[in-house]
């Protein structure tokens, strides 16, 4: 037998939860002491002249299978974060890098033009999102400048061979920035 402290207690916890619940369906921000997370990758490995068939693109190739491979492996390392927004260049080996990813989250591929300044791309998204986490896909002559924008310090070297550098700019609260740079 429940006394009346114990019903009034669980009374209060399920009205706390539905309303927790109901301002999540609305869609209110979440509160901006939560983190933002920015994931910055290079492309997946690309098609070439030598690996590609009789269809190939120079100026557009698509993914070799270890690009395929590794773009799943973007997707499979993202699925503990929160990602809200997925970012990309209008090409064919950027979007087949983010296209597991999307998939995963069930978010549509928002595309950005590799030759916008990197700045004014970072304030945009700086502005648009609070909390999250959300994925960018460049090219090894534009994710250097984003990183950098991003973490407002110096952004990393890459070259056309190098893939699979995962770059993560994390924002606190107070807008200090985090910057962390792993293999995936």
């Amino acid at each position: 037998m429940h006394t009346m402290v114990d019903r009034f207690r669980l009374h209060r916890a399920i009205v706390a939860i539905l309303l927790a619940s109901a301002l999540l369906a609305c869609g209110l921000p979440r509160p901006r002491s939560e983190e933002l997370r920015f994931v910055v990758v290079r492309h997946a490995e690309k098609l070439t002249a030598e690996n590609a068939g009789a269809d190939f693109d120079p100026n557009d190739p698509g993914l070799t299978v270890q690009g395929e491979q590794r773009a799943m492996a973007l997707a499979t390392l993202l699925k503990p974060y929160p990602v809200v927004a997925i970012y990309t260049t209008p090409f064919k080996r950027t979007q087949a890098t983010v296209a597991p990813s999307a998939k995963t989250f069930r978010l549509s591929v928002n595309s950005y033009d590799a030759q916008q300044v990197a700045t004014d791309f970072v304030a945009t998204l700086r502005q648009r999102y609070q909390s999250g986490t959300v994925l960018i896909v460049g090219h090894s002559n534009t994710v250097p400048a984003i990183v950098a924008a991003l973490c407002l310090c110096p952004g990393p070297t890459l070259t056309d061979r190098d893939y699979g550098d995962r770059f993560e700019v994390v924002l606190s609260a107070n807008s200090k920035a985090k910057l962390s740079r792993a293999r995936f």
